[in-house]
């Protein structure tokens, strides 16, 4: 991360690693106190107990690093269901404080999208079909909505591994070789390179959106949206997304919007 924001000749002003038990002490969040933009890695994950997030944003608070001159760019979304089984005596500023801290952050991740149904009208290239009308196959075990995009994500992969074998099995004139594949035996080290290459060039729309990979790094390549924090802790506007081919932001909203909260 560092290095790529490096390239864009954007300094990094201070950097906090901490835990959420005493081995932290108040001293280093005093390193914040010039920086305006924070960029945050604290998962809000859990039901019980110290959640890193709101244990960050308690610090924020008391040191009066928030309002119109701050802003957090957030990769970890929170959800209303989270924040309703947050016990605040476990924290050193209550649930409104915290959702003051909170308010007009930007959010950006996968989950973010999800949240923001940015992938709900998505339809599938072979069933054309979206995510609801799918949903009675995926069979979600979970009604934490910020777990809900692994849902689709895996269901585009399935087909993704079974389209790759798909061609492998075409390159390879049967099925045999495939069926018989042993990852040990260096034998079969052009089959697994085949196959890999097969998935590198899987190229499909999916109910999680246009699905296809980094060839040289073998990342999914996804359009990730943002979303700005509301005054009780959850996402609700989109104001953009990242464009990954071109390493750029597309904003979607007017400023008035974007900086509402921040004046």
């Amino acid at each position: 991360f560092k290095e790529e924001i490096g390239k864009r000749n954007v300094t990094v002003g201070a950097e906090i690693l901490f835990d959420i038990d005493s081995s932290s002490p108040d001293i280093i969040w005093e390193s914040l106190k010039d920086i305006r933009i924070f960029v945050v890695f604290a998962p809000h994950m859990g039901s019980i107990g110290m959640l890193p997030l709101q244990y960050m944003l308690c610090k924020l608070y008391k040191h009066g690093y928030y309002g119109r001159h701050h802003v957090i760019l957030s990769y970890y979304p929170t959800v209303q269901e989270q924040w309703d089984s947050v016990d605040e005596t476990n924290f050193e500023c209550s649930r409104s404080q915290m959702f003051e801290v909170l308010q007009g952050a930007l959010g950006c991740s996968l989950s973010v999208s999800t949240l923001l149904e940015k992938y709900d009208n998505e339809r599938h290239f072979k069933t054309n079909q979206t995510y609801t009308e799918l949903r009675y196959i995926v069979k979600p075990r979970s009604n934490d909505e910020v777990r809900r995009y692994y849902q689709s994500f895996l269901y585009d992969t399935i087909w993704a591994t079974a389209l790759a074998i798909n061609k492998t099995i075409q390159d390879y004139g049967g099925v045999n070789e495939v069926k018989n594949y042993k990852f040990n035996e260096d034998s079969t080290k052009l089959l697994l390179n085949s196959l890999y290459d097969s998935l590198l060039k899987v190229d499909f729309q999916g109910i999680s959106g246009h699905f296809y990979y980094n060839n040289t790094r073998g990342f999914r390549q996804f359009k990730t949206y943002i979303g700005l924090f509301g005054s009780e802790g959850e996402l609700s506007t989109s104001i953009g997304y990242v464009v990954v081919d071109k390493k750029e932001v597309a904003i979607t909203q007017p400023d008035d919007i974007i900086w509402k909260s921040k004046g």
